[in-house]
């Protein structure tokens, strides 16, 4: 049974008082309480070819992180001021985690953090989420690397089909290749590595496959796949519209949807949900201008017609592609039938992060930061184009990536 499956069966009961466990987090030590331990019924990600469109237009100008704008969230200054001296649910700007942001000709917005560092870890989200559910795994990784991720269609702050969106699996193909000519053209020196997470693992696994058999095969140097697998989310496909339902529709305030998310254990962390809960929001205002409500950017539901597309031929496409993988998972009970065969084959790594729920690398981006540092340390991957014509001259024996050093400190609560 899958663990969306799980879920609803769970959102028919009433559930009783959560009781606090002791648990790793990777805030600071003033954010360990955060949230109860609730299960996580109303997580809303779904577990489970095309060639490169040449760019138009001039270069656009990047948007330098100034960490003294002021935030356009309608926001209470005294009421910020008394909720801080308990937690702060206010929301956070992106600048405060990506270092810059770069608007691609076609309306995507595109967050770039440690510009320069290699190699980049091309980030691609879940459904009704965006690149900020990346934010605090960016904090970690520009220590390293390059880290770009960016929104989807309808999705954050693309200015492409803000309502209902073409978001086929085809279509969402063509944008990410899209977007991969486009950062590899204005980084030419890094290697890539594809990163996916929920819906977006799928169309990750997908894309490196076409990917690879282009003319840019060498800049794709390895694939991770973030808690979604084929079986266990097509399982759950008929139980998505309840899951969905079950969510509140209207917030009064980004405080009051950044505590819900916490208080649900959809998110564990908040910090992660103060940046990543807002991204998903739109504000919905009378006449007058003035805030009704929050309302969220996506329609999960009028999405359910390409929910099948994304996730069938997930498992074929990890597993055929010859570049080194990871999958990683919150529970190893995910696994469908065949990736527990080719895990055991040692086809794939299989990393499974404990205390953590669906939006790992939102929950714990630490030791998110760290398997992805790993990864490369331990698959010797190259880093930059000119170590990919080194390993072909010495070989995997004798190569050793260059990669800069990550100060990963594991706390416990």
């Amino acid at each position: 049974m899958s663990d969306l499956l799980k879920q609803t069966l769970k959102a028919q009961q009433k559930q009783k008082p959560p009781v606090p466990k002791k648990q790793m987090q990777n805030e600071d030590e003033d954010e360990g309480d955060d949230k109860d331990e609730e299960q996580d019924q109303f997580d809303v990600d779904f577990n489970k070819n095309s060639i490169p469109v040449k760019l138009q237009g001039s270069k656009p100008q990047p948007i330098k992180a100034d960490h003294n704008l002021t935030h356009s969230h309608h926001q209470n200054p005294q009421q910020a001021k008394i909720t801080k001296k308990i937690h702060d649910y206010s929301p956070q700007k992106w600048n405060d985690f990506y270092d810059e942001m770069i608007f691609h000709p076609n309306g995507t917005p595109i967050y770039i953090a440690g510009k320069n560092k290699a190699p980049i870890f091309l980030c691609l989200h879940g459904a009704g989420h965006s690149a900020m559910s990346f934010a605090n795994l960016a904090n970690e990784v520009k220590q390293y690397a390059t880290l770009i991720s960016f929104d989807f269609r309808g999705h954050g702050q693309s200015k492409i089909e803000l309502e209902n969106p073409n978001l086929s699996v085809q279509q969402l193909l063509d944008d990410v290749i899209e977007i991969f000519d486009y950062v590899t053209t204005q980084w030419p020196k890094q290697t890539v590595i594809i990163v996916g997470h929920s819906m977006g693992g799928a169309i990750a696994a997908k894309s490196a496959n076409l990917l690879i058999t282009s003319q840019k095969a060498d800049k794709v140097q390895g694939l991770i796949v973030i808690d979604v697998v084929e079986g266990s989310a097509i399982e759950a496909l008929p139980f998505m519209e309840q899951i969905v339902n079950n969510r509140p529709k209207h917030f009064k305030s980004y405080e009051q949807a950044i505590q819900w998310s916490l208080n649900t254990s959809t998110l564990m962390t908040l910090s992660s949900a103060r940046v990543s809960i807002p991204a998903q929001l739109k504000e919905v205002q009378d006449q007058n201008g003035n805030l009704i409500s929050l309302d969220w950017k996506v329609d999960l539901l009028k999405t359910s017609p390409y929910w099948m597309g994304w996730f069938e031929g997930l498992t074929d496409s990890f597993l055929q592609i010859r570049i080194p993988k990871i999958l990683m998972l919150a529970e190893k009970e995910r696994l469908d039938k065949d990736l527990t065969v080719a895990q055991m084959q040692g086809k794939f790594r299989l990393i499974v992060l404990q205390n953590t729920g669906h939006s790992i690398q939102e929950d714990d981006p630490k030791s998110t930061a760290y398997n992805f540092h790993d990864f490369i340390l331990k698959f010797r991957i190259p880093t930059t184009v000119e170590e990919v014509d080194k390993l072909k001259q010495v070989g995997i024996g004798k190569f050793h990536p260059t990669i800069g050093n990550y100060e990963y400190q594991q706390k416990y609560y």
